[in-house]
């Protein structure tokens, strides 16, 4: 009895040391792991008391998302300082932040990008100075007191798409200027005060669309004159105060479609390089627009050609050197257009051919080798133009009144 008591004792010992062991191993790992200031894992803070907390702590990094998220009460993040390096940065409807200080030391932003969205009352980001590089995605999104990005000016690459939309003053992205390249969509609409979007000039590669609508004062796009092709599609659309799309006009080819339409003061469109669309061709709806240069080198669509409703469009002579067709093509709603002797190089069109509403339009004489190849696979439509010869009557000659 008394050996089997001892024995028990024995073990009793064992196990109290080795508990001991484990525990003080595991404060030893908690201890190495403050040290090394690391966040393993994503981290949502939506009160100033959670800020404050979470900060105590000195971490460096953040292996996940850092959000300040929905934080009514959240108006200082300066217990955030420590902090170097996070996978992604999101704030995110913060309507007590003015500014973003506190976050001063962030130098690099991962794969969850950044996000900057819905907050009423932030007026600047200039905290954000020291970031170089964004993995993902970059955000400014609905924040209507923001004037400026300034904050951004370092930043060189992003790794996702870029979007600029609906902040209400924001009179320029100039804080974008050392960004070369991304890897997805830009995207810039419904910002009212925005007048040019210069801060993209040294943009050059990665673009794969582009979206440029609803920018009520913005001028011109010339900030865009360092792409040369886009994989996917252009749509410059609704721009009310927008003259001139010289911006693009180095961009060689586009790999969807391209729409210009519904800006009421666009003068000029110059697209001097591009030589191929992949998708449609649209100038829709833009009443100032007389002529367009810059068209005379692109030599196929692989959509449709969409010219509609340009009530001072006189002319479509920029559009000689082109060849196919691989869809429709719809002229019509053009008031002042004469001629078609544009297309005298046109030699497929692989849908149909629908001339209408042009009340001007006399000759017709450019669809001649098209039609008398036999090179339109559709169907032919044409009336209510000033004259409206058969398919018949072009080919035989009869195609100028």
């Amino acid at each position: 009895m008394k050996k089997q008591t001892l024995n028990i004792i024995l073990l009793l010992a064992i196990y109290l040391n080795y508990s001991c062991s484990s525990d003080d191993e595991i404060q030893q790992q908690n201890e190495e792991a403050n040290i090394e200031g690391v966040y393993n894992g994503s981290i949502r803070l939506s009160s100033q008391l959670a800020v404050d907390n979470f900060g105590a702590k000195n971490y460096t990094t953040v292996t996940g998302q850092l959000s300040i998220y929905v934080g009514i009460d959240i108006t200082d993040l300066n217990s955030l300082s420590s902090i170097v390096s996070v996978n992604g940065l999101e704030i995110l409807s913060s309507h007590g932040l003015t500014n973003l200080n506190g976050l001063d030391n962030i130098n690099s932003i991962g794969e969850g990008g950044l996000n900057i969205d819905y907050n009423n009352n932030l007026t600047n980001i200039d905290a954000l100075s020291n970031i170089t590089s964004v993995g993902s995605n970059l955000s400014i999104t609905e924040n209507p007191s923001l004037t400026n990005i300034n904050g951004l000016s370092n930043v060189t690459t992003v790794g996702f798409w870029l979007r600029i939309k609906r902040n209400e003053t924001l009179l320029n992205i100039d804080g974008l200027n050392n960004i070369t390249s991304i890897n997805g969509h830009l995207r810039i609409d419904n910002n009212d005060s925005l007048v040019n979007i210069d801060g993209l000039s040294n943009l050059s590669s990665g673009v794969s669309g582009i979206d440029i609508t609803i920018n009520d004062l913005l001028i011109d796009i010339d900030g865009l004159n360092g792409i040369s092709s886009v994989d996917e599609s252009i749509s410059i659309n609704t721009n009310s105060s927008l003259e001139s799309i010289s911006g693009l006009s180095n961009l060689i080819s586009i790999g969807g479609y391209l729409s210009v339409g519904l800006n009421s003061n666009l003068t000029l469109i110059d697209f001097s390089s591009l030589n191929s669309i992949g998708g449609d061709l649209s100038i829709t709806n833009n009443n100032s627009l007389a002529i367009f240069y810059g068209l005379n080198n692109l030599n196929s669509i692989g959509g449709n050609l969409n010219i509609l409703q340009n009530n001072s469009l006189n002319n479509l002579n920029q559009l000689t050197s082109l060849n196919n067709i691989d869809g429709n093509m719809k002229i019509s709603g053009n008031s002042l257009i004469t001629s078609l002797n544009a297309f005298n190089s046109l030699s497929t069109i692989g849908g149909n051919l629908h001339i209408a509403y042009n009340d001007s339009l006399t000759n017709l004489c450019g669809l001649q080798n098209l039609l008398s190849n036999n090179n339109l696979a559709g169907t032919y439509t044409l009336y209510a133009n000033s004259f409206n010869p058969t398919q018949q009557d072009i080919i035989d000659g009869n195609c100028n009144n």
